[in-house]
C-alpha cells in the first residue's frame, strides 16, 4: 500500500485525541478578542476551515487567517496568534512568529524545524503534531485538531470534533468523478461559506495530480468568471465540480444548477455534489473525496503522486538561491 492511500485511510484518526501542550497558556485572566492564524500553503487549510465553520464551532470572536510575511494590521486590542507550520521551516510564518514577540498569547503547531526551536527558545506554547511521511495537506486533521485544542483553552464552549468518518464509503465515487475529469482542468465552485473547502480541493489537484486547477465562489462567479465561457473550443478543457451544502441559501443552489446547465450549453462539463449530513461532517466528507478523487485521477493519467511537491521544493530551492 503505497503512503498516499494510506494518508487517506488514516485520516479520521487524525482527530483523535492524543495532542498535548508543552505548558499551559497564561491567559493572565484575559481572554482574545480576535485569533489570527499564521500559515499558508497546505498548512493554512486547517485554519481557513475552523474559519469557515465558526458557527458551527461555537467560536465567539473573529477569526483573520495570515498567509504572508510579517503580521495583518488589525483592531484586537489582545488577539491570539497561532502559527502553523508543518515543516516547521516556512520562511513566511517565520517571519509572522518573529514579528509577533510583543504578544503575549501566542502558540505554535509543527512537526519541528526552525520554528520548533524559536517556540521553544521563547517558551511559548507548542504541539507537536506527527509528520508520519506526510505532505502538509495530508495533514489537515492533525493540525485542524491542534488549532482547535489551543482556541478551547481559551473558549471551553467550543466543539471538539467527535465525528465518525467511512473513508471507503467515497472510494468508488472519487475514482467515477476522477473519470469524468480525466486530461480536463478541473475548476471547482462552491457558496462563499465553503470557499475553504473548494480551496481543498484545487491544492489536492495541484499538488496531487500536477495539474493547473482553480476555485471560485458563487454568486460571485456568475457576476465575472461566467463571462469567460464563450468559446467552445476552449471550454472543452475543463470540468467543473460544485460543491454544495444543504446549508447555503437557497439561491445559491439555485445559481448552481442554473449555472451548470448554463456551461452545458456552453461544453462543459460539471457535476453537483450535495453534501447529505451536518455541516462539519460534509466538509470532512468532502476532504476526502476530495483525496480519492486526486489519489484516482493520478492513478487514471499515470501521474507520479509526488511530482507536484518536488516541483515546490524545486522552486523553493531556486528562491533560496537568489
Amino acid at each position: 500500500m503505497d503512503d498516499f492511500l494510506k494518508a487517506i485511510i488514516s485520516f479520521p484518526k487524525q482527530l483523535k485525541p492524543g495532542f498535548f501542550l508543552n505548558q499551559k497558556i497564561k491567559t493572565r485572566g484575559e481572554k482574545p478578542d480576535g485569533i489570527i492564524i499564521c500559515g499558508v500553503g497546505g498548512s493554512a487549510l486547517a485554519g481557513e476551515t475552523i474559519k469557515a465553520l465558526i458557527p458551527e464551532l461555537n467560536i465567539p470572536v473573529p477569526i483573520v487567517i495570515w498567509k504572508n510575511y510579517d503580521l495583518p494590521y488589525h483592531f484586537f486590542r489582545n488577539p491570539l496568534l497561532i502559527f502553523v507550520s508543518f515543516s516547521g521551516d516556512t520562511e513566511e510564518t517565520i517571519s509572522s512568529f518573529i514579528k509577533a514577540k510583543k504578544y503575549k498569547l501566542r502558540a505554535v503547531i509543527t512537526t519541528g524545524g526552525k520554528l520548533k526551536k524559536l517556540a521553544q527558545k521563547d517558551k511559548v506554547p507548542l504541539i507537536i503534531i506527527p509528520k508520519e511521511g506526510l505532505f502538509p495537506r495530508q495533514a489537515v486533521g492533525y493540525m485542524l485538531f491542534a488549532e482547535l485544542k489551543i482556541l478551547k483553552n481559551f473558549f471551553p464552549q467550543i466543539k471538539i470534533l467527535n465525528i465518525k468518518l467511512d473513508v471507503y464509503q467515497s472510494k468508488t465515487e472519487g475514482q467515477k468523478l476522477a473519470r469524468k475529469i480525466n486530461r480536463k482542468i478541473p475548476l471547482i465552485y462552491s457558496s462563499k461559506q465553503n470557499y475553504s473547502l473548494a480551496h481543498y480541493w484545487k491544492v489536492n489537484f495541484n499538488e496531487t495530480v500536477s495539474i493547473p486547477a482553480f476555485c471560485h465562489f458563487l454568486p460571485e462567479l456568475s457576476h465575472n468568471e461566467i463571462a469567460g465561457f464563450s468559446q467552445k473550443e476552449v471550454n472543452k478543457n475543463f470540468f467543473v465540480i460544485f460543491l454544495m451544502d444543504p446549508s447555503d441559501f437557497d439561491q445559491i443552489k439555485k445559481k448552481a444548477t442554473i449555472t451548470q446547465k448554463f456551461l452545458k450549453k456552453k461544453g462543459v462539463g460539471s457535476i453537483i455534489i450535495k453534501g447529505k449530513d451536518s455541516r462539519i461532517k460534509n466538509v470532512l466528507s468532502s476532504f476526502i473525496l476530495s483525496n480519492w478523487t486526486s489519489y484516482w485521477l493520478a492513478k487514471i493519467n499515470k501521474i507520479n503522486l509526488s511530482a507536484g511537491n518536488r516541483v515546490i521544493e524545486e522552486f523553493k530551492k531556486l528562491m533560496n538561491k537568489s
